[in-house]
C-alpha cells in the first residue's frame, strides 16, 4: 500500500508502536479504540464474538475491514487506498464489512 500512497500509516500486530504478537483480541480491539485505528483481518473465528464484547462494554470502534479468502493482496492494497483516499477516517466509525465490496 505504501507504493500506491507513502502518506498511509499501516502496522501489523507485531511492529514497533504496534500491539505485540500473541496478545489477545481484547486487548488489539482495545488499541484499536485508543489509538483510533481500523482493523484489516481474516480472522473470522475468535474475533466476532469479542467484537460483541467490546460493543456491548460501550467500546467504539474505528473500522474493521474483513478481508474475503484468496484475495490477491494488491486488490487488497488498491481497495484501501481508495478507501484512504475518498472517505474520512470518521465515516467508518463503527462498521464492519467486507473487502473487496
Amino acid at each position: 500500500m505504501l507504493h500506491l500512497n507513502p502518506a498511509i500509516d499501516v502496522l501489523r500486530v507485531g511492529d514497533v508502536g504496534a500491539p505485540q504478537l500473541g496478545i489477545s483480541d481484547a486487548e488489539i480491539l482495545d488499541y484499536l479504540a485508543a489509538n483510533h485505528r481500523a482493523l484489516v483481518t481474516s480472522n473470522r473465528t475468535s474475533l466476532p464474538p469479542q467484537i460483541e464484547v467490546h460493543r456491548s462494554a460501550g467500546k467504539r470502534l474505528w473500522g474493521i475491514f474483513w478481508v474475503r479468502p484468496h484475495v490477491p493482496v494488491s486488490g487488497l492494497a488498491q481497495d484501501l487506498h481508495l478507501i484512504w483516499e475518498a472517505s474520512q477516517a470518521e465515516e467508518w466509525r463503527d462498521w464492519s464489512g467486507w473487502i473487496p465490496f
